[in-house]
C-alpha cells in the first residue's frame, strides 16, 4: 500500500532551501561540463521553485542558452534580471553579447 502521508513529508523536506539550492549548484556544474540542456533544466527548476537566488540562476541559464544559439531566450532572461537588478553592469554586458 502506498503511504501518501510519508510521500508528502518527503516532498516537503525535498522542497526546503538546501535542496532548492542544489538545483542551482548542479545546473552550474553541468553547464561547466558542457551539459547545457541538463543545466537549463536544473536552473529552470530552481527559478520556478525559489524566489531568492533566481538572479544567478537566470544568468547561468542565459549563458547556457547562448551555447545553443538560443539568443532570444538568453536576451529575455537578461532583460528579466536587468528589470529587477539595474546595478549589475556585467548583466548588461552579457545581454549585449547574446
Amino acid at each position: 500500500m502506498l503511504d501518501y502521508t510519508e510521500a508528502i513529508k518527503l516532498y516537503q523536506v525535498f522542497n526546503q532551501q538546501p535542496y532548492v539550492k542544489a538545483y542551482y549548484g548542479r545546473g552550474v556544474a553541468k553547464a561547466k561540463l558542457g551539459q547545457y540542456t541538463e543545466a537549463i533544466e536544473d536552473l529552470t527548476i530552481m527559478i520556478e521553485i525559489q524566489a531568492t537566488g533566481w538572479c544567478k540562476a537566470l544568468k547561468h541559464r542565459a549563458l547556457a542558452q547562448i551555447h545553443f544559439g538560443q539568443y532570444e531566450a538568453a536576451v529575455a532572461d537578461f532583460d528579466n534580471i536587468i528589470s529587477r537588478n539595474l546595478g549589475n553592469i556585467n548583466i548588461h554586458i552579457n545581454r549585449g553579447i547574446a
